[in-house]
């Protein structure tokens, strides 16, 4: 069995709780990480005098 066999066993095993918690984990970090840049562009365009209003 190669590596990539044994880390598809490893993954089977592992409750379905514990894969759909990675998921959550995974998709609230990116839209954490998406947050911040954004606020990070809107502080920058507001730092040059780029106004929204």
């Amino acid at each position: 069995m190669n590596h990539t066999e044994q880390t598809m066993e490893t993954e089977r095993k592992l409750p379905l709780w514990k894969r759909v918690g990675w998921l959550v984990l995974i998709y609230i970090g990116s839209v954490v990480g998406l947050g911040v840049v954004a606020m990070l562009l809107r502080l920058l365009m507001s730092a040059a005098g780029m106004k929204s209003h």
